[in-house]
């Protein structure tokens, strides 16, 4: 959850007074984008309108909550609601993302989270804590959903062994072999235009893969992959796929979740650790089974990973040096 470090209270301050908290509905926009764009002028309005105007398939009207005094919006946290079938169980889900708050206002910041962190019936996410927020995610009763991302290079790459898969990058053409559950996928996030879409085709199976091109991170620019249908195929096409995505981005690697291809065996790849992890809060459903789709990843292409990505050649000197190889 894109957000600012939370407030230490200021006892001479009485704005929290005339300030409350109310839902957000789609129409609400216009009234909340003064704010958003002081807060986050990266990211453009269209982006930011997409909080407001999903259509995703769900029983709740509203999309946040809004901090208001008088006729302005001073506070604002977005709620990106989404149902998923997952291990043959309707589940809702609730993605809070960009906890923003005037700084005259921030001592009523926590007002603005408490209708959130008091959800039941759904697993809540929170992908992009700031350090301080994830303090508070812990404190709410947040678990660990991932701490690690591989790291998997575009350049380099071994000659495939393998027979070559067939991939597409037009989901007109997607949509003609995607099951309803990927075709639905599909159709939700075509609007988003950060994200991206593939689709291999190997040995009688299909993995669909959407992804974001994120321009730069501590100089790289890289393609995050949100969701792989079948990890397997993922992982024995990697080589093919990195190339068809290095030309499609013009990106030096690719980046996903540890937890998609924990035990997977990937050429020319390594871990690395995020600065904050990510959270989510559920009972009942595994973090494997949770992924980054319906999201702020996805809807406003967030630069995901808040760690530096080094080069091939650094990181192998690296992993020489942690066991004490010499170059």
């Amino acid at each position: 959850m894109t957000s600012q470090v939370p407030p230490i209270p200021d006892p001479m301050s009485d704005t929290s007074q005339t300030a409350a908290v109310e839902r957000l509905y789609p129409d609400d926009f216009a009234r909340v984008y003064p704010l958003l764009e002081r807060h986050g002028p990266a990211i453009s309005k269209d982006q930011w309108r997409t909080l407001f105007d999903y259509g995703f398939q769900r029983d709740e009207e509203h999309v946040g909550y809004g901090l208001v005094d008088g006729d302005a919006v001073v506070g604002y946290v977005g709620l990106i609601f989404s149902q998923r079938d997952i291990s043959d169980n309707v589940e809702r889900l609730c993605n809070a993302t960009s906890w923003i708050v005037d700084d005259a206002y921030r001592q009523s910041s926590l007002d603005l989270m408490l209708p959130v962190i008091r959800l039941k019936g759904h697993v809540l996410t929170d992908f992009s804590p700031a350090p301080d927020v994830a303090r508070w995610c812990v404190r709410w009763g947040f678990k660990e959903l991932e701490k690690h991302a591989r790291v998997l290079w575009t350049t380099g790459l071994p000659t495939p062994r393998r027979a070559q898969a067939a991939i597409t990058t037009r989901p007109e053409e997607m949509s003609k072999h995607l099951a309803d559950e990927e075709l639905q996928i599909l159709t939700d996030h075509q609007p988003f235009s950060g994200c991206k879409h593939l689709l291999v085709k190997a040995d009688g199976r299909l993995c669909y893969l959407l992804y974001t091109h994120v321009p730069r991170t501590l100089g790289l620019s890289y393609a995050h992959v949100l969701y792989a249908s079948d990890p397997e195929v993922f992982a024995r096409h990697s080589v093919q796929i990195r190339r068809a995505l290095a030309r499609e981005t013009r990106t030096r690697f690719i980046a996903i979740d540890e937890r998609h291809v924990r035990g997977l065996k990937l050429p020319r790849a390594h871990t690395v650790t995020m600065s904050v992890p990510r959270f989510y809060r559920s009972d009942d459903v595994k973090p494997e089974h949770i992924d980054s789709l319906y999201s702020e990843m996805a809807m406003l292409g967030l630069s995901s990973y808040s760690v530096p990505f080094p080069s091939p050649r650094r990181q192998s000197l690296l992993s020489k040096s942690s066991t004490g190889e010499k170059s």
